[in-house]
């Protein structure tokens, strides 16, 4: 691709939709700030409203009415995270004539939040679509995806540490082998030129030779500044999130790794293979406790916590 064709939004109208797909907290953030960085692409921090669209209005809504389509324009663009993007996508700045269905709604918001960086190329980093990878291939037939998996016991222990996520250990592993699994069978239907599965530590370790995997499947060339400069993206991101993903400041560390070698004591190791031990081996994570003579004790105690919790919760 040619710095000549970048620079004509036109001569990229048919390009596919790319989808950063993933359980949260497994580095979907830190891989759209790498492609955001790159000269030619444009993704934004989350959207969160697609699938909802979807299964309210069906592929093809009737929007022939100006008046019904500037409301169901009003409805995204308002939404929670849609209404944090910046530079932000106004009504006024979109063609209603290209917003008659969904598929086309959906890329007129994009092509213009893409045309406002100066970018010909768009795409959406939401790991709220990961379960609905079939509805987003029924609106963007020829999108790509990347899949970004990260050590689930890192993960359940960053869920652990949010407000919204998971109550205890074991519910937080098995959150992330569902996210994971279901990612996998969708993405396995597609052909294997329209997706990629890459490992968050494989990411960091090497990000230059993971980000080439990814401009290849793209079709497009790398550039050095996805490395060097994906930090700049930090100054977009809506302050909320600066205060989850404070690791964006920094360089790609292997220190973001395997953190539960140091944390998660022979017990949870063991309850962690129990519930995802399959998938560990699958993608080459180690395992180094697998039965613990305290694992039951331990899952005893997780099933009183959330008995308790959940008591609470209803009084």
């Amino acid at each position: 691709m040619t710095n000549n064709t970048a620079n004509s939004l036109e001569n990229l109208k048919g390009y596919p939709f790319i989808f950063i797909v993933g359980a949260p907290r497994s580095g979907t953030t830190l891989l759209s700030s790498m492609l955001n960085s790159h000269s030619e692409i444009a993704i934004p921090y989350e959207s969160n409203f697609m699938v909802h669209c979807y299964n309210k209005y069906g592929l093809t809504p009737n929007l022939t009415n100006d008046s019904d389509l500037e409301n169901l324009i009003d409805e995204i663009l308002s939404g929670y995270f849609v209404s944090k993007w910046e530079p932000p996508v106004r009504k006024e700045d979109l063609d209603l004539d290209k917003c008659r269905d969904l598929p086309g709604l959906i890329n007129e918001i994009y092509r213009c939040y893409a045309k406002k960086k100066g970018k010909p190329i768009y795409g959406d980093k939401t790991p709220g679509y990961t379960p609905d990878i079939h509805v987003l291939n029924r609106i963007f037939p020829n999108a790509k995806y990347i899949h970004i998996i990260r050590d689930g016991r890192d993960v359940a222990l960053s869920l652990l540490d949010r407000s919204w996520g998971p109550s205890n250990f074991p519910i937080a592993m098995q959150f992330w082998k569902e996210m994971a699994t279901l990612c996998k069978v969708q993405l396995a239907m597609l052909p294997p030129d329209r997706y990629l599965e890459l490992r968050f530590e494989d990411l960091v370790r090497e990000p230059e030779e993971n980000l080439r995997k990814i401009c290849s499947l793209l079709k497009i060339d790398f550039q050095n500044e996805m490395v060097s400069s994906y930090s700049n993206e930090w100054d977009s991101l809506p302050d909320a999130v600066k205060r989850i993903h404070a690791n964006l400041q920094q360089g790609p560390s292997e220190n973001q790794c395997y953190k539960w070698k140091s944390v998660l004591d022979g017990p949870d190791q063991a309850i962690a293979y129990e519930i995802s031990g399959d998938l560990l081996n699958q993608h080459g994570y180690d395992v180094s406790v697998k039965h613990h003579k305290l694992k039951l004790l331990k899952k005893l105690y997780y099933r009183v916590q959330e008995s308790v919790a959940w008591r609470l919760k209803k009084k």
